[in-house]
């Protein structure tokens, strides 16, 4: 296993967005509600979200503090609508 392309960097960082949103939702957080409690700007949380950050581990901490998941649940992308990626 090497290091991981482009293409395949931005398809996690979007399934990671994608269920950080999901998660968002289901707990009836705003954007900006969700930015408050994890200290960063509410277009920070949208960029999160949209797959365009790479996001800090400890801000991934913060995510599943926040919203009550585990890293697990925020990494996993055989569910995800945009289907398996090989």
């Amino acid at each position: 296993m090497g290091v991981i392309t482009q293409e395949e960097l931005e398809y996690y960082q979007t399934c990671f967005g994608k269920a950080v949103q999901r998660y968002r939702k289901e707990r009836q957080l705003t954007q900006a509600q969700l930015a408050e409690l994890i200290g960063l700007h509410r277009s920070t949380v949208s960029k999160i979200e949209r797959g365009k950050v790479n996001v800090a581990l400890f801000t991934i901490v913060d995510i599943t503090s926040v919203l009550g998941v585990s890293i697990g649940d925020l990494l996993d992308f055989e569910d995800d609508a945009m289907g398996n990626h090989n």
